[in-house]
């Protein structure tokens, strides 16, 4: 058999080679012995998957893994921060909408997706009952804020005092 490959020495760069020169009845009765480098690749292809917060400081995005072997999945995850709240991906993840995770299946590709984010904001609503008007500004008013609620009682009337959210207020 010609070419038959012995084990070789320690380092993984080197395989010692034998061509058969002559055999009988199917031992070998000669060779000659050659050393031949040899090279190893990694065929393992990879490839990122990334997210990231718009706009900046008001959430975070991450997908994980973010190196992905070929073919592979990768989760994208979005998180708010307080007084925050998610509307939406963009880019790789725009299929998942407004899910606050994104699955990245059979990844051949780099993927890069975009987590937006808002302010949250309140309608402020008052009530007046019989004899008077109320109106509160701002309205909405964002997360963290506040409004001011006035009281206007009508020609004979008198304001006796708020209640819900603003039971013990003046």
């Amino acid at each position: 058999v010609i070419g038959v490959a012995f084990s070789g020495p320690s380092n993984p760069d080197v395989m010692n080679h034998a061509n058969v020169i002559s055999e009988l009845g199917g031992i070998v009765t000669s060779y000659d012995e050659t050393t031949r480098s040899v090279s190893w690749t990694n065929s393992a292809v990879y490839y990122t998957a990334d997210a990231t917060a718009s706009p900046g400081g008001v959430g975070s995005a991450a997908c994980s893994p973010s190196s992905v072997l070929s073919g592979s999945s990768s989760v994208c995850t979005a998180t708010p921060s307080t007084g925050y709240y998610f509307t939406g991906w963009t880019g790789a993840c725009a299929a998942a909408s407004t899910n606050l995770t994104c699955n990245l299946n059979n990844v051949t590709a780099n993927q890069s997706s975009v987590a937006t984010f808002a302010l949250l904001s309140y309608t402020v609503v008052a009530t007046a009952g019989t004899g008077g008007s109320v109106s509160c500004a701002p309205s909405p008013v964002s997360a963290g804020g506040s409004a001011t609620c006035t009281a206007m009682p009508d020609a004979g009337s008198t304001f006796t005092g708020w209640t819900g959210a603003c039971t013990g207020q003046s």
